[in-house]
């Protein structure tokens, strides 16, 4: 009489279980799920509007001193190096051949009567 007593209780939590499945199946078969996909747009930032900058004549008096200064810089670097290292190594040989070319070209003297 226990055993029948114990096999229906199962049967019963039995049929419990299987009705709370169907229950559970009818209502996610009717179950809807929204998914939304949104584009993450950038920040819109306002076009900034150029804002016209005032006349300065002082201070393009002052980029031209500057340009031309360093124009100036550059002529007298670049005499430096040519004196310093170039006049010495060409010097010699210009004026080898100078002294070569006088040497040849020079007229003969007259004799004297």
């Amino acid at each position: 009489m226990r055993i029948n007593q114990e096999l229906s209780n199962i049967e019963a939590q039995i049929e419990q279980i299987k009705g709370q499945m169907n229950y559970l199946q009818d209502r996610s078969a009717y179950s809807t799920i929204t998914v939304n996909f949104e584009p993450k747009l950038p920040e819109l930032t306002p076009t900034p509007t150029p804002t016209p900058s005032p006349w300065t004549p002082g201070e393009t008096f002052n980029d031209a001193v500057h340009t031309v200064t360093i124009a100036y810089q550059g002529i007298v670097n670049f005499l430096i190096w040519f004196f310093v290292v170039l006049v010495p190594i060409l010097a010699p040989p210009a004026l080898i051949i100078w002294a070569l070319w006088k040497l040849f070209t020079r007229k003969p003297k007259k004799p004297t009567q």
